[in-house]
């Protein structure tokens, strides 16, 4: 007011003041905690939606954050409702978020990502109540996942355990089928693993198990004791045997074989308590015996490797023949074939080595050998083809009348043969048939050319000799 008002008017305006200032505030702070509310609703809505996303090692890195939020929010939210009740919809929407967020924690104090057990995660699954319209909760389809998984994973080993359990059965099945057949040593040996693997069994199950298998204990005894009757005569048999060749002077190689054979009987006649009886009996004796043979086949050893170190040179001829040629210079074909000839033979001489030495040295000759031949191949070829043309050319000489002049070209071929180089042993000898055959027909027919005319001179010669006679008369 640009006037000061009058005593009276401003007294009653105090009065007034006071007595409507009070109303005012109540219904401004009345405004306020409702807008408070819904902030804070809208809150705890933000707050579901950004937790829905969270997976479940998220959840357990940020449970103290969210549940101190939660507390904040619902304290703030009590403080509002002091001052005024608030709306029905808001209320359950708060109320809503707020127990679905309560079943969050919850749910994720109860399984965590160090604590994802089966019977853990059934039921914090089966207690969580996220009630959040159209929003997902990223964390409870991962415990469902991983819950899928542990369920199938239980059912699994439920059948494998079951699996075990019938093979076992099996096994003990086979176990008598074995001692059926007298096999002493795979029946212990199957009898033991059978054992050994039912201690991991209880209850009835190992019942049934301990049953059946003190049955199988009792036939495998009396089959070792049978086993026991009828192999110690044939133990003692090998034993005399094997003592025998201790004082035998046979070749060291007869004698290693005639040990390893009676090391496979004693091994045929398979396991029993005789065999353990007189094992070291035989053993004795089969070390007593094959003490020349280690010898021999020590020397044996060091020569064959004093072989591996003589074919060194074999092979470095074969490398140099290889790598000094000048290929491309047309060397001779003929002193290299002859190179190759003798480099072999010689390696073939020096024949006892190591095998898998030996056969790596041998890879590395038959490599280079190979390589020379590939180059000679090609000169086999061409000169081959050369003789092949002249043996054509010689044929050729058949289909046409003899003259003077098929003698001078047949001699001719014939030089031109002996200049042709190397060529291939078998193809050599095949060619050179056809070339002979064919160049003595030719020659053949020259001479009956050559009687021809002789037997013609000769009449002539007759008649000048009639004339003479008949002058001198």
């Amino acid at each position: 007011l640009n006037f000061t008002p009058e005593k009276e008017i401003n007294k009653r305006y105090t009065t007034a003041y006071e007595k409507v200032t009070p109303a005012v505030e109540t219904i401004i702070k009345i405004a306020d905690a409702q807008t408070a509310q819904q902030e804070l609703c809208n809150d705890i809505k933000l707050e579901c939606s950004q937790v829905a996303k969270l997976s479940l090692e998220e959840l357990y890195k940020q449970y103290s954050q969210l549940s101190d939020k939660l507390s904040s929010l619902v304290n703030e939210w009590e403080k509002q409702k002091e001052i005024v009740t608030p709306a029905v919809s808001i209320d359950e929407t708060f109320k809503q978020t707020t127990s679905s967020l309560e079943s969050v924690l919850a749910f994720n104090k109860a399984i965590s990502a160090r604590d994802n057990s089966l019977s853990s995660l059934q039921s914090a699954i089966a207690k969580l109540n996220w009630n959040i319209p159209g929003v997902g909760l990223s964390s409870q389809t991962e415990a469902q996942a991983q819950l899928d998984k542990l369920i199938s994973q239980a059912t699994n080993k439920k059948q494998t355990d079951k699996d075990k359990l019938d093979k076992l059965h099996k096994r003990m099945h086979r176990l008598l089928g074995v001692t059926k057949q007298g096999n002493l040593a795979q029946s212990r040996r199957e009898l033991a693993a059978i054992t050994k693997a039912i201690e991991h069994y209880s209850g009835k199950d190992r019942v049934i198990l301990d049953e059946r298998l003190e049955k199988a204990d009792e036939v495998v005894t009396k089959m070792a004791d049978w086993n026991n009757f009828v192999t110690e005569p044939k133990y003692l048999e090998l034993c005399n045997e094997m003592e025998a060749l201790v004082r035998t002077k046979s070749n060291p190689d007869k004698l290693a074989k005639k040990i390893h054979t009676l090391q496979e009987q004693w091994k045929g006649l398979g396991y029993s308590d005789s065999s353990e009886t007189h094992w070291e009996r035989f053993k004795t004796a089969a070390d007593s015996a094959y003490e020349p043979c280690a010898e021999f086949f020590k020397q044996r050893q060091a020569t064959r490797r004093e072989n591996l170190i003589k074919r060194e040179p074999y092979l470095a001829q074969m490398r140099a023949l290889w790598e000094d040629t000048e290929w491309d210079e047309s060397p001779d074909y003929k002193s290299i074939e002859i190179s190759v000839r003798k480099t072999m033979q010689d390696w073939q001489k020096v024949k006892d080595v190591e095998q898998g030495p030996g056969q790596k040295q041998w890879k590395k000759l038959t490599k280079l050998k190979s390589k020379v031949n590939e180059k000679l191949d090609v000169v086999y070829d061409a000169n081959i083809e050369l003789k092949n043309q002249l043996i054509r050319q010689t044929n050729s000489l058949l289909e046409f009348d003899v003259n003077d002049q098929t003698l001078t070209k047949l001699q001719l071929f014939q030089s031109r043969w002996k200049q042709i180089g190397i060529t291939r042993r078998k193809q050599d000898q095949a060619a050179w048939k056809r070339f002979k055959k064919s160049s003595d027909a030719v020659y053949a027919k020259i001479q009956g050319l050559r009687k021809e005319v002789r037997a013609e001179e000769d009449a002539q010669i007759n008649q000048y000799r009639d004339i003479s006679k008949q002058v001198e008369n």
